[in-house]
């Protein structure tokens, strides 16, 4: 056997060639004690990515229906229009929640054609989650208008179509800047643009609220738009 270690045939102080239990066992602990603290690391890392790229999600979501909502309500058009009684207006009305105007469809169809719009936020019947919504109707030349405060603009015959901006987002305020033109004083800024007007808002300022993930309400960067076409249109098409 002469030429082979063997560890026994050695004093204790001179015995390297292994691993007590005992080693082993602290060599266990310590290697699951850092596959914890690893795992723990990367899926805390992998947590703030989610949130992060969330975060950058809800963010580009916001400024494409920011960008959205200023080219189409920039694109208002403003022509002389006649109610059911015959009575002569601009096209033009809206609440601290909604907003009614005629304008062409947004960029990505715009073939000139104007329509009626409606902006207000409906509820899903089937998720009951609010959804701001852009109504739409055809508009047909010196044929009457009805408008309700509430419903908004209707035609008799004609049904509205829809298309869905944003969800789980409210209108928290609408204000317009100018002077309606029937004995409504100088401009000032004002919480509703009657129907009846002879002119239109030169300045609409548009506050949206996003439900988060808390269950409150959280204000987006306001909308402020000065309607480009306000002065060339008024004063045309179907006056009194």
């Amino acid at each position: 056997m002469i030429g082979h270690c063997s560890c026994y045939l050695l004093p204790k102080a001179h015995r390297g060639c292994g691993f007590t239990l005992v080693e082993l066992l602290v060599a266990l602990v310590l290697m699951s004690f850092i596959t914890v603290l690893m795992a723990s690391g990367l899926r805390a890392t992998g947590q703030g990515w989610e949130k992060i790229t969330d975060r950058q999600n809800e963010n580009e979501h916001r400024f494409q229906v920011d960008q959205f909502l200023r080219r189409h309500i920039n694109s208002a058009r403003f022509p002389r229009i006649r109610d059911e009684e015959g009575v002569g207006m601009v096209g033009f009305f809206g609440t601290a929640s909604s907003l009614h105007f005629l304008a062409p469809m947004p960029v990505y169809e715009n073939n000139g054609v104007l329509y009626w719009w409606n902006l207000k936020i409906i509820t899903d019947d089937k998720t009951r989650e609010q959804v701001l919504e852009l109504q739409y109707l055809p508009y047909r030349d010196g044929e009457p208008v009805r408008y309700d405060q509430v419903a908004g603009l209707s035609m008799e015959g004609v049904s509205l179509r829809q298309i869905e901006v944003a969800r789980q987002v409210r209108i928290s305020s609408i204000r317009y800047y100018g002077a309606t033109g029937r004995g409504g004083g100088g401009e000032s800024w004002l919480t509703e643009w009657p129907a009846g007007s002879d002119l239109a808002p030169r300045v609409i300022r548009l506050q949206i609220e996003e439900l988060n993930r808390q269950g409150e309400y959280e204000a987006w960067q306001e909308i402020a738009v000065a309607p480009r076409f306000r002065d060339q249109e008024i004063g045309g098409g179907h006056g009194d």
